[in-house]
């Protein structure tokens, strides 16, 4: 993530260097009316604001993960549309002599503040999406564990009969509601015992004794689901 990061840090610093030649290149002469009125370096000054804001905002959205990028995109791509409309501001006030100050300095500043607007609720639009992901990945987790886990005892069957029923108590719990509640704890808890047991005799090629396990698992579990269903 940092490669790209720095590649995007690059490109930002061309556009900045190709902005300040685009202003400081042309001949004294021309928009001398902007620069003598001060609406010149107004206009500079808040594009060159835009610029600093629109690179800390891409700081903050190349987060870790991809996901995090995508989530955090608008935050990128409203510093890029408040950048087109600040330059063109920028040109409008440079060309045209008669404009006074105070108006450039307002149409500026409402520009970059409908932009600061719109950073603050992509930032939190997109905190309450991670937050919401995080607490489903959290209530789900422990099921995730116990699925994780049969699917593991599958490999520790050894004979024909125990092959079948670890198959089995990994399906029960696979094709089950994930979605865990504080309601749920005990009879998740009963589920994980029920599972190691059933996870000892499946290694020892127990069949009599890992089918009997395999019975209270699936008891253990429809007793779970049921209750799911009525939390909900």
């Amino acid at each position: 993530m940092k490669r790209f990061w720095l590649a995007y840090a690059l490109c930002w610093g061309i556009c900045v260097v190709l902005f300040n030649l685009a202003v400081f290149l042309p001949p004294a002469g021309f928009a001398q009316a902007a620069r003598e009125s001060g609406v010149l370096g107004t206009a500079y000054a808040f594009i060159m604001a835009a610029f600093v804001l629109h690179l800390a905002c891409a700081l903050f959205a190349f987060g870790k993960t991809w996901k995090t990028v995508f989530y955090r995109l608008p935050l990128i791509a409203s510093g890029c549309g408040t950048l087109a409309a600040l330059l063109a501001a920028g040109l409008a006030c440079a060309l045209m002599p008669w404009m006074p100050l105070w108006l450039c300095v307002l149409l500026c500043a409402v520009i970059l503040g409908v932009h600061i607007i719109g950073i603050i609720r992509a930032a939190a639009a997109a905190g309450a999406v991670q937050d919401v992901e995080q607490r489903a990945a959290a209530r789900t987790g422990v099921f995730a564990g116990l699925t994780a886990r049969a699917e593991q005892i599958r490999s520790l069957a050894s004979t024909p009969k125990t092959k079948e029923l670890a198959q089995k108590a990994y399906e029960l719990l696979r094709y089950s509601d994930p979605v865990s509640s504080p309601e749920l704890a005990r009879d998740e808890e009963l589920i994980a015992v029920s599972l190691e047991d059933f996870a000892r005799r499946t290694s020892a090629g127990d069949d009599d004794g890992a089918s009997a396990a395999c019975q209270e698992l699936e008891r253990q579990i429809r007793i779970r689901n049921s209750k799911c269903k009525t939390h909900k």
